[in-house]
């Protein structure tokens, strides 16, 4: 897979998350940031009111009011509420980097430039996040704003390899719902699994947080 590829797919998931995009940097505030450092896991079974779901080798656990829709363009796709709307979902995007020959940097590199093209701006300074862990390879973090007819959503990704692949993890969720899905988001990483290893460990910590601006990757 070449990177005329990916900016295939990451167009067809920008097209997703975007629509009309909020043109006022509108700051998140504190109870909608996803708190990097502060994760609480629920590993192994603890969570009520979900379910798991196989794709691939991977294991997937979301909410059960969460309706799943199979993809050809992605690993993994769910809508966030029972009815589907196209306009709250999950969905999980996997490289295998046996194919692609990309870095985390030149991806994120790729991501910003779909969504400058997109939206001819980035709306909230210091978007992103660069997370190191204690044993395993660093993520990137990002959050995004749009507007839809004036109501305003919320965008949660995280970018990591990791078992040998590049993973894009991204929920997108109504304003009014950006806290209780921030939770959900959280619960789904550190419950995802490879080869019955999960991705993320508690015996894992983060151990540094970096504002990156979006720009610096142009």
């Amino acid at each position: 897979m070449r990177i005329r590829q990916i900016n295939k797919l990451l167009a067809g998931l920008l097209v997703l998350i975007c629509f009309e995009c909020s043109k006022k940097g509108d700051e998140v505030n504190s109870s909608g940031e996803i708190k990097v450092d502060e994760f609480q896991f629920k590993e192994g079974g603890t969570l009520t009111d979900w379910q798991c779901i196989n794709a691939a080798e991977d294991k997937v656990c979301i909410p059960n009011k969460w309706k799943t829709s199979a993809s050809k363009d992605f690993h993994f796709f769910a809508h966030l509420k029972s009815q589907e709307s196209k306009n709250s979902f999950f969905v999980v995007v996997r490289y295998d980097t046996g194919d692609v020959k990309i870095d985390l940097t030149t991806y994120l590199q790729e991501v910003v430039k779909q969504i400058k093209a997109d939206t001819n701006e980035i709306s909230n300074e210091g978007n992103f996040r660069y997370l190191t862990f204690e044993k395993s390879s660093p993520c990137y973090y990002g959050e995004f704003i749009t507007e839809i007819n004036g109501e305003k959503y919320y965008t949660y990704s995280m970018y990591t390899i990791r078992f040998g692949y590049l993973y894009d993890f991204t929920l997108k969720t109504q304003g009014v719902d950006k806290d209780n899905s921030y939770k959900d988001f959280q619960n789904v990483l550190f419950n995802y699994q490879v080869g019955n290893q999960y991705l993320f460990k508690k015996e894992d910590p983060v151990v540094s947080v970096k504002l990156i601006d979006p720009n610096s990757f142009l």
